[in-house]
């Protein structure tokens, strides 16, 4: 996980989704740092078990990274299940406390803090590349920390393949394994294919999940067969349906 230095990390009271999905007694109060997938995803789980959740995201809205009018409808219904959205805050400090943690945000000039049994850091994640001697034998790691690498999963050293989370391309588990698919197929000298991580469809699991359908509504999908419906259902969604 991306944490900053100064926000200290023990497992108990300040948390990543490792410590949180491991943990084996619910929290009463939880303050989710981020609201991307990850924190979103834990609010939802953590408010059908009735814990007091507040999410605090720096950007304007929920699930930045999708469209606007879904960021909206997600926070209104979050609000609806009791979750407390503070968008447009930034966290200043994460203070572990005898009885908790404390929080201090701050938005238009103005901090608050905000106190819970337990924090989770959410904020994205960092590539583990170091230490392994990737530089040393020439394989080219960017100022973030990600593995650079072509179409074909290949890194600067041409008989070394990097797929997944470390190269930086899109952080999904289903990504991950359809690029280790076209690394093998080349790395084999067998037909393969070209992402456009684009139209890479990404799912948020939280209630109500959030879909982004690209890949679903312009893949071609054979007539007539059931798959037709999610082809219609996910132009439906993008705004352009086929038919009405």
């Amino acid at each position: 996980m991306a944490v900053p230095g100064a926000w200290k990390v023990d497992g108990e009271k300040v948390v990543t989704y490792l410590e949180a999905i491991l943990q084996e007694k619910l929290p009463k109060s939880v303050i989710v740092i981020g609201s991307g997938a990850i924190g979103v995803e834990f609010s939802t789980i953590w408010r059908s078990y009735g814990v007091d959740v507040t999410i605090v995201e720096m950007l304007p809205r929920l699930v930045p990274l999708e469209d606007e009018e879904v960021s909206k409808d997600l926070k209104k219904e979050f609000e609806k299940r009791g979750i407390k959205c503070l968008v447009g805050n930034k966290v200043e400090s994460v203070e572990a406390t005898a009885n908790g943690v404390k929080v201090k945000v701050s938005a238009e000039g103005k901090e608050t803090t905000l106190e819970a049994e337990q924090a989770l850091v959410a904020i994205g994640f960092r590539p583990n590349s170091k230490g392994f001697g990737l530089e040393e034998i020439g394989v080219q790691v960017n100022e973030r920390g990600f593995v650079e690498i072509n179409e074909k999963m290949q890194t600067s050293v041409p008989n070394i393949y990097a797929i997944g989370d470390l190269t930086g391309k899109l952080m999904l588990a289903h990504v991950g394994s359809a690029m280790g698919i076209v690394a093998a197929e080349n790395i084999a000298g067998a037909e393969t294919v070209t992402f456009d991580y684009e139209m890479m469809p990404r799912a948020t699991y939280s209630h109500p999940q959030v879909v982004t359908p690209h890949e679903i509504a312009r893949n071609v999908h054979a007539h007539p067969s059931l798959s037709e419906v999610l082809m219609e259902a996910a132009h439906a969604a993008e705004g352009s349906p086929i038919h009405i």
